[in-house]
């Protein structure tokens, strides 16, 4: 197996704290390397070192508005994950700008400084074989909602067009890439393991339309993660897919 190359790019000099330990956390599994460019102030000399390819997947961090994991998916194929920083607001603003991201753009978001959320789940993509395959871990009772079920028959229809291989289960399954419906922290109490998967919020459209909503989210993302945005199953799938290809090249 070849060592991933992780490119760590990181928006300024003072999130040391959050990216100094996070290199310790990479090695030795993975080769890493430290860009420090801002999506804001350096986006001419990001774009020239993303034009590069010389890494595998990029692992970046932010505070504030928090565009540069966002932008790094705009021009990277590969997997994204973003670590917010929280330099203000405890980094909610971050994480909703690195975990709300558009269908077809996927990012990887933890919660603030959550190093270990990033790491343990690359970590256990290198360590399992998932054949290009997911599992949604959903209760039965979330298929009988209509717009719960919208939202998964749109990711399966996603899934059958990449040629991934879906399942549905009320309990994660082992060798495939499992994606977690969040409505509760309930929900965890059954996946304690940091980083076992892609975690997904789901609310009906009337309590997504609510901002408090988001800090609910934001209060979930602490207890596990990586996460993809609102009712964005589309993107865990389009990440799952980035996974496999990673994979597939690793190996």
């Amino acid at each position: 197996m070849k060592q991933p190359r992780v490119l760590v790019l990181f928006g300024s000099k003072s999130d040391a704290g959050v990216y100094e330990p996070l290199l310790e956390m990479l090695s030795p599994e993975f080769t890493a390397e430290l860009a420090i460019l801002s999506a804001h102030r350096n986006y001419r000399e990001l774009e020239q070192r993303l034009g590069r390819k010389d890494f595998d997947l990029v692992i970046a961090g932010a505070g504030l508005s928090a565009h540069l994991p966002g932008v790094v998916a705009a021009q990277f194929d590969g997997p994204v994950l973003g670590i917010p920083v929280a330099s203000r607001l405890g980094g909610f603003d971050a994480f909703l700008s690195i975990s709300q991201m558009p269908k077809g753009v996927p990012v990887l978001a933890t919660f603030p400084e959550a190093n270990d959320q990033a790491v343990t789940f690359l970590k256990n993509c290198l360590k399992q074989s998932f054949g290009r395959k997911v599992n949604l871990v959903c209760k039965d009772l979330y298929w009988q909602y209509e717009y719960s079920r919208h939202f998964f028959t749109e990711a399966r229809s996603c899934a059958q067009e990449l040629n991934i291989e879906w399942s549905t289960q009320e309990s994660p399954l082992p060798d495939c890439l499992n994606i977690f419906v969040i409505t509760d922290p309930i929900d965890f109490k059954p996946f304690t393991t940091v980083g076992s998967g892609i975690f997904v919020p789901l609310m009906e459209s009337n309590k997504a339309k609510s901002h408090t909503r988001a800090l609910e989210i934001f209060e979930w993302a602490r207890l596990n993660g990586p996460w993809v945005g609102l009712n964005n199953f589309v993107n865990a799938v389009r990440m799952a897919d980035k996974i496999f290809k990673l994979q597939e090249v690793i190996r």
